[in-house]
């Protein structure tokens, strides 16, 4: 909380504030970006003019091509490892004030989220209500933020493979 005396105890404090855009770039394409702007207040409450210099960031862009042979979906560009439910959230999603401290351990501060690349592909199985979805992701490993995945000045690339089965048990 915020002590008594604090000249910004009874005022509006805007965290943050997110703008997506998404862009058909073609019948089998896709382009989307979330751009970041940082809270004012937190960051910055002593100092008014160094709080307008805070600066825009790219929280993900990325282009999503579904045209690929064998059905397969690329994602390239800057984008949220598919990694759990928590990961791919972005902080307006979160159902708490904060990303719970073990989530921040875990994933860091924003989550985990780098530049590379994505192949996924649905397998339909015994008809329509059935499907795998199997997932590889290869992301840089340039964070710069310490995470259960990597450690302090870690370069190293961090790939993923995930299978998931679905199936519609009825038609409700």
């Amino acid at each position: 909380g915020v002590p008594q005396g604090d000249k910004n105890r009874d005022r509006f404090s805007l965290r943050e504030l997110e703008v997506a855009f998404q862009a058909a770039i073609d019948p089998f394409s896709r382009f989307d970006v979330y751009l970041e702007l940082p809270g004012v207040l937190e960051e910055f409450e002593d100092d008014a003019a160094e709080a307008r210099e805070s600066k825009i960031e790219v929280e993900e862009a990325f282009i999503t091509y579904w045209r690929l042979p064998w059905g397969m979906q690329l994602k390239a560009g800057k984008f949220r490892l598919e990694f759990g439910k928590n990961n791919r959230e972005h902080n307006d999603n979160q159902h708490a004030v904060e990303r719970p401290e073990v989530i921040r351990a875990f994933f860091g501060g924003e989550g985990i989220g780098e530049q590379g690349l994505s192949l996924q592909r649905f397998i339909p199985i015994n008809g329509p209500g059935t499907q795998i979805e199997l997932t590889g992701q290869v992301l840089n490993g340039e964070g710069g933020e310490e995470t259960l995945f990597a450690g302090v000045g870690s370069d190293k690339a961090m790939g993923l493979g995930r299978v998931r089965l679905y199936h519609d048990f009825n038609s409700s």
